[in-house]
Parts: structure tokens; C-alpha cells; sequence
């Protein structure tokens, strides 16, 4: 029987793919009989997003120790987070006990640490989301005994969770409309999007660009994403990297967009050059929309693209190779047509919201039975 789910967001100011499935999975299993409520230690953009989508949001504002991003910040900080942990968890629990919840929902070892002590205060069921897999930690072990449930978005994903994690891609947003790619254009505009961190290779991209400006005069890059919490030194670091390469009349940093896909219409290449991609929410956007994608071989894209049919694959962090793929989607339009074509009836079929919230339900439903 469907109860009260709380999606606890540990990343309040990023707005990528675990907060488009959380704002799928919270609408859509409201429609099954659910109540739902987003719980976030901070304000942010995806609070902000959660709202705008008519979601019940509570932030409990927790002490600025909790709310470092972006790797570590000293002992000193360690301390005060170990410090400022019980009291956030009390609240947390006190919350979820008066909100009657059934089940806390959280996501990577970070969800895991700020939310799992208090779901098991409050004797609220716990499912593990794991969207971006950190390293093997003592986190993994706790949080595999503690979940009910673990889910990832993709197998590869998936590999630390033990054998009983379940395989959940996300799904497409709605809106998704068909575009008209600039097959084989003389003046190529290669687009791509992500947060600007360094796992999503936007460095290698440049390094491609300038490789192909000889070859492809007129090619042309727009990057959509913002920094990073955390990580802003690394925007800085692309800025500096596109000067230096004499690449700044043609490459254009656009900031976040909710939808950017809705830019695309006159593209001629939808670039992917993770270094690490659990699953891949822009590249599956790129390829509903009708566009020829390259991405990297690496966990989400691989099992996203099939190399050849749907898509091109290369390895990550080769800007040559890269160079290749982007070279070969401009140069054959026919092959781009057909890998434009292949791609979108397969994202079509495969990554709807109905299969995303049906399988999730399931989940749910089993772990607080």
C-alpha cells in the first residue's frame, strides 16, 4: 500500500539528471496513490526547479559544515561536519516522524551520510539511489545493509551495489520536440551540456576543436552548463584553455539551461566527452531531438549508444580520436542521418517516464511491504 516518500536532495545547487528523475519520480508516483516531498539541507536551483514543478518542498537549513561541495576541505572542516552530524540527523528524523514518512529516498554516498541515521531514527524504509558511484568506502558497506533497495541508472552504475541492485534508467523530459539537424553544413556547430566539472571532459572537447579548426574552418562549439559548486576554478580553467587554444571567437559558454536542447535546432553534432558518465541525461535529449551523437566509452553512453548504429563511441580523454568521430558525423551525412534516425527511435522507446515510474513504484512498494 502506497505511503508518504521523502526525497532527501543533498545537492540543493545543482540542477542535472538525479534531479530531473527525482522530479519524474515525484510527480509521476503521486499519480499511483503516493504523497511525495523533496527535503534539502539548502535553498538552491533545484529547489527552486522542485517548486516550479508544483513538488511539496521543506529545506531544513543545516549548519554551513554540511554544506561543503567539491572534495575535501581540511580536518578542521571534517571535525565540525562529525560535530554538526547527531543534531542534523535528530531534525531530520523528527521530520520525517511527522511527516509520517514510509520510505526516505537519497542519493550517493552523500544521502547516505545525511540521511540513513535519521530514516532508521525515525523507522522510515530506506532506498539508495546511486547516481554518480564514489570510491569504495566503508559508506557502501553501511549503505547496503541499511537500504531496502538499491538503484542505479545504469549496469555499470550498478557494479558495488551487490547483486540484488535494480537497474532504473531515467527518463526523457517532457517537451522533447524533433529538430533539424544541419546535416553535412559547411560551418559545423558542435553542442554539448553538463555542469562544468572536470568528469565531463569539456577540456577534451577544446583540445578536438582546435584539432579540427584546420580541417573544419567554420566548426563552431556551444557548451551548456554552469559551474559547479565546488568545482569553479575548473570553469576558470576552460575559459583560460579556450584563449590560449585561439578558440575564443568560436566557442561559446551559455550557462545553465533548463531545456537546452531547445537551442539546438541548427546543430550538426551532439558531443559527449565524459571522462566518468553514470548514464547521461543530455546525451539521450540530443538523440530524442534527431541528432547524430559522439560520446565516450564509458559506463551510461556505452550502454546507451550502440557503436555504429546509433551513435559513435570513442575512448575518453583521446581529443584525437575525438577529433575523428566529429570529423566523420560532418564529412558523411548520410551515415549522420542514419545514426540520427537509429538513435532517436531507440531513446523514444526505451526511456519513458511511464517505465521509470512503474519500475520505481515497484521498488517501493516491496520495500516498505
Amino acid at each position: 500500500m502506497p505511503g508518504h516518500a521523502v526525497f532527501l536532495e543533498c545537492y540543493p545547487h545543482v540542477r542535472g539528471g538525479a534531479q530531473a528523475t527525482t522530479t519524474a519520480l515525484a510527480t509521476g508516483l503521486a499519480t499511483r496513490g503516493w504523497t511525495t516531498e523533496v527535503v534539502a539541507p539548502a535553498g538552491g536551483d533545484a529547489i527552486d526547479s522542485y517548486r516550479s514543478a508544483g513538488i511539496a518542498t521543506t529545506v531544513l537549513v543545516a549548519p554551513p559544515a554540511l554544506l561543503r561541495y567539491g572534495g575535501v576541505h581540511g580536518t578542521g572542516n571534517r571535525i565540525a561536519a562529525g560535530v554538526a552530524l547527531p543534531r542534523w540527523w535528530l531534525r531530520l528524523a523528527h521530520h520525517l516522524r511527522a511527516a509520517n514518512a514510509a520510505l526516505l529516498d537519497v542519493v550517493d554516498q552523500r544521502g547516505i551520510v545525511l540521511g540513513a541515521p535519521a530514516a532508521a531514527r525515525a523507522r522510515a524504509r530506506g532506498v539508495w539511489h546511486v547516481h554518480t558511484p564514489g570510491p569504495a568506502s566503508r559508506i557502501d558497506r553501511f549503505g547496503r545493509r541499511w537500504a531496502r533497495a538499491c538503484i542505479a541508472p545504469s549496469t555499470a552504475a550498478s557494479g558495488g551495489l551487490g547483486p540484488g541492485a535494480v537497474v532504473i534508467p531515467p527518463a526523457l523530459p517532457e517537451g522533447i520536440v524533433a529538430l533539424r539537424p544541419s546535416f553535412g553544413a559547411p560551418a559545423p556547430r558542435i553542442v554539448t551540456a553538463g555542469r562544468l566539472h572536470p568528469v565531463k571532459g569539456f577540456d577534451v572537447l577544446l583540445d578536438a576543436l582546435a584539432l579540427l579548426r584546420p580541417r573544419l574552418p567554420g566548426s563552431s562549439l556551444d557548451i551548456y552548463g554552469a559551474a559547479q559548486v565546488g568545482h569553479d576554478e575548473h570553469a576558470k580553467s576552460l575559459d583560460a584553455q579556450t584563449q590560449r587554444l585561439g578558440l575564443e571567437d568560436v566557442v561559446r559558454f551559455h550557462g545553465h539551461r533548463s531545456c537546452p536542447w531547445s537551442e539546438w535546432d541548427d546543430a550538426t553534432v551532439y558531443v559527449q566527452p565524459s571522462r566518468e558518465e553514470p548514464f547521461g541525461m543530455a546525451l539521450i535529449e540530443a538523440m530524442a531531438c534527431g541528432l547524430p551523437v559522439v560520446a565516450t566509452r564509458v559506463a551510461g553512453p556505452s550502454e546507451i549508444v550502440d557503436d555504429g548504429r546509433t551513435g559513435l563511441l570513442v575512448e575518453p580523454g583521446d581529443a584525437a580520436a575525438l577529433a575523428v568521430a566529429i570529423e566523420r558525423i560532418v564529412r558523411e551525412p548520410e551515415l549522420a542521418r542514419e545514426l540520427a534516425r537509429a538513435g532517436q527511435a531507440h531513446v523514444l522507446a526505451t526511456y519513458t517516464a511511464e517505465r521509470l515510474v512503474e519500475r520505481t513504484a515497484a521498488v517501493f512498494e516491496r520495500a516498505i511491504a
